[in-house]
């Protein structure tokens, strides 16, 4: 007779470091950790190191994203 088994393993995820969010959104690792602590981010701690879902990064994006089509003149005009 076999053992009980727990639930299926959910897939892995792909993760990022802090600094390497940071270098992408061109923000300070301090600006991506105060983003974990207000919930905008979820991370996974590993010992000391702190991962973030790849994917939630891009949520992220998606959620605060001002990009607007371009003028005539090829540039885009700034939110105000």
């Amino acid at each position: 007779m076999r053992g009980k088994r727990g639930p299926a393993p959910s897939p892995i995820t792909k993760t990022v470091n802090i600094d390497t969010i940071a270098q992408r959104l061109d923000v300070s690792p301090w600006t991506i950790r105060t983003w974990i602590r207000q919930g905008k981010l979820r991370c996974i701690k590993i010992g000391r190191r702190v991962l973030v879902p790849e994917q939630d990064v891009e949520a992220l994006l998606r959620r605060h994203s001002t990009l607007t089509p371009p003028t005539r003149n090829g540039t885009r005009e700034r939110p105000s």
